[in-house]
């Protein structure tokens, strides 16, 4: 029922009504994977937190995390790519940042979602803010 009253809603010309999974593939840690302490390393891919997320929008690796590269290979759909979206989902909830050049192995904590947008059917910066800043008024 709320759904039909809010795809009755008139939309701007060339916008349509799609469901998140259409547009966008959410992916994250479960667990620890059995990640622990003599996984973490002083080099090696980074494990991102939500730390790591500023509250500018920005992705801030100056006081990273390293793991060993088997954990980092255990996880292949949480390694980062140019345009991910990050989102945080514990700890400081709802910050978010857009991952612009990766020039090291990333991976996430499981503090943190991935979320790859279809950059044809929408924009990366629009879904980050709508979650940083509407997502209290609706769930995935």
């Amino acid at each position: 029922m709320k759904q039909e009253l809010i795809q009755k809603q008139k939309l701007p010309d060339g916008w349509k009504w799609a469901k998140f999974n259409e547009i966008a593939v959410m992916k994250g840690r479960i667990g620890w994977r059995g990640l622990n302490t003599s996984d973490y390393t002083s080099e090696g891919p980074i494990l991102l937190s939500v730390n790591n997320i500023t509250q500018d929008f920005k992705l801030d690796i100056s006081r990273a995390t390293y793991i060993t590269q088997k954990s980092y290979d255990e996880s292949p759909e949480i390694m980062i790519n140019d345009g991910d979206l990050l989102l945080s989902k514990s700890g400081t909830i709802g910050r978010t940042c857009i991952v612009h050049k990766v020039e090291h192995p990333m991976t996430v904590n499981a503090a943190i979602n991935v979320i790859r947008v279809n950059n044809k059917l929408l924009n990366n910066k629009y879904l980050m803010f709508m979650l940083r800043y509407c997502g209290k008024y609706f769930t995935l």
